[in-house]
C-alpha cells in the first residue's frame, strides 16, 4: 500500500503503465510522455494525459506518446481530462482553461469559460457541461454564457 501511495505522490513527471506480454507476469515500467502530467484517462483502448503547457497526449501502449495539442506560448495546466463519447473529449484546468475535441482528440478547440483554476469538471458537448472552481459550480447549457448553481445549504 505504500508503494501506491507513493506512486501516486510521485506522478508529477512521469506516468507508470502496465505491460502484458503473453507468457510474462504485469510489469510496470515508467514513462516519459512528453509532458508533466496531470490529469488521464483512458477511451477505447488508449491512453490520454494532460498537463503542464496546455499539453495534451496520448498513446496506444502506454510507452510511446504523440502529442495532440500544445500551446505555442506557455499555455494552461490541464488537470484533466476525459472522454463522453469516441469523438467528444474534454480537458479543463487553471485559468479556466476548456479545450475540448469533436474528433477523437485529432484537433482541440479553446474555449473561454471561466477564469479561475476549474478543479473538477464534465462536458457532453462544447458548452454543455458543468464545472467546480475553488468557490463556486457553474453549468452551461449549450452557450459559452455560465450559471451559477445556487447553494443547497
Amino acid at each position: 500500500m505504500r508503494r501506491l501511495i507513493g506512486f501516486i505522490l510521485s506522478f508529477t513527471a512521469s506516468l507508470a503503465v502496465v505491460g502484458q506480454a503473453p507468457t510474462t507476469p504485469s510489469m510496470w515500467k515508467t514513462v516519459h510522455p512528453g509532458l508533466r502530467v496531470a490529469g488521464i484517462a483512458t477511451q477505447r483502448g488508449s491512453f490520454w494525459v494532460g498537463g503542464a503547457g496546455g499539453g495534451i497526449a496520448s498513446s496506444t501502449d502506454g510507452e510511446h506518446w504523440q502529442i495532440r495539442h500544445q500551446h505555442e506560448d506557455a499555455g494552461p495546466l490541464l488537470l484533466g481530462i476525459g472522454f463522453t463519447s469516441v469523438s467528444f473529449g474534454y480537458a479543463y484546468g487553471v485559468a479556466g482553461a476548456v479545450l475540448t475535441t469533436m474528433d477523437g482528440g485529432e484537433t482541440w478547440v479553446a474555449h473561454d469559460v471561466e477564469t479561475g483554476t476549474i478543479l473538477a469538471a464534465s462536458f457532453s458537448a462544447p458548452y454543455f457541461g458543468i464545472v467546480r472552481t475553488r468557490d463556486q459550480v457553474l453549468y452551461f447549457n449549450g452557450t459559452s454564457i455560465s450559471n451559477e448553481v445556487p447553494d443547497q445549504d
